[in-house]
């Protein structure tokens, strides 16, 4: 994962970001975001050089942070510019906290390890138009094993079974196109159901446009589309360790006059949705760990999981592919 390192990551919500640190882990690496004297956000290494102490158990203090433990004082740039138990004659060291680069964008503080980061733009959310809510939760499991499942349609009439989708009816075909850094995944015949999604949102007898998409790094989004409406996640999926990932992901409708109404129920069965989704995402990550290096088998209808697990690993090891050409194929399941 050494190039996700290179990449802008989101590190908290803005509205999360008040007067007291927030502490978060991300690629093994234990981190604390506050805001400095200009309201500013600052991410930087969990750390006090003192005595190793967690800075995130202290107090964000005039525009820096204060350890706990024993006083010390770091500005926003990670230098230390008080130590109580000094002398008053006594210098001040030089000591200080490696800070990461940061931006704040779309209710989003983003920041990256990397000092020249690879990725010149920040990523974007979509749809701010819409109707939409933020949420972050932290889960148990490999990020990998959760963005595969979010292109994985076939389990949402078993995990899901009622809330979106049933068991198998349909023949539907994908048509997967495949660039250097994205997957974008078109369901073509996919119709109305007798899922409570479908029932609430949905038109009869109508076809729903589902498109999914993967953007390297570690980006996915869902929408569908029927009669000009559409509703839908997007996520961006960050790893804290091997087997424990944080998600944030935005859920947004665009409903017509109705949206108002519909959205927070619409929005109490998607998290219903996505909760289920980290539930299933714990097991087999533990199902991994139990059976190392045991294969798995896959049909037709897994063909998207598949190219996202292939790409995202590729990417978080080497970034894009340069000796990539784009291509399309159309593959046909129940659905």
């Amino acid at each position: 994962m050494d190039y996700l390192r290179n990449c802008w990551l989101p590190a908290v919500w803005s509205k999360d970001l008040r007067s007291k640190p927030v502490p978060i882990q991300v690629l093994d690496t234990r981190l604390v975001v506050f805001r400095n004297q200009d309201g500013q956000a600052v991410v930087m290494e969990d750390r006090c050089p003192h005595r190793g102490v967690a800075l995130s158990d202290g107090y964000a203090i005039d525009g820096g942070i204060m350890c706990a433990y024993h006083g010390w004082r770091f500005d926003g740039k990670g230098t230390c510019v008080k130590i109580p138990s000094l002398l008053p004659e006594e210098p001040l060291p030089d000591f200080r906290v490696p800070c990461y680069p940061t931006c704040e964008q779309e209710g989003t503080v983003w920041f990256t390890f990397s000092l020249g980061a690879k990725m010149p733009d920040l990523p974007a959310w979509r749809h701010l138009n819409a109707t939409y809510a933020s949420t972050m939760i932290e889960i148990e499991g490999n990020y990998i094993h959760l963005m595969e499942n979010l292109v994985d349609n076939p389990h949402a009439g078993f995990i899901h079974a009622g809330l979106i989708r049933g068991e198998p009816t349909q023949r539907v075909q994908a048509e997967i196109t495949e660039t250097p850094s994205q997957i974008r995944i078109q369901t073509i015949g996919e119709k109305h159901n007798d899922s409570l999604l479908f029932k609430l949102l949905g038109k009869r007898g109508e076809e729903v446009n589902h498109i999914e998409e993967y953007l390297g790094p570690n980006q996915m989004v869902s929408t569908y589309e029927q009669r000009g409406y559409f509703a839908g996640v997007q996520s961006f999926i960050v790893p804290i360790s091997e087997h424990r990932t944080r998600w944030f992901f935005r859920t947004f409708l665009k409903f017509g006059p109705m949206t108002a109404l519909v959205f927070p129920i619409y929005r109490r069965v998607v998290h219903r949705i996505l909760s289920q989704d980290a539930a299933v995402v714990k097991k087999v990550d533990e199902q991994d760990q139990l059976w190392p290096g045991r294969r798995t088998h896959s049909t037709r209808s897994d063909t998207p999981s598949v190219m996202v697990a292939r790409a995202a690993r590729s990417y978080a090891k080497d970034g894009p592919r340069t000796d990539f050409t784009e291509h399309t194929r159309i593959i046909s399941y129940m659905l």
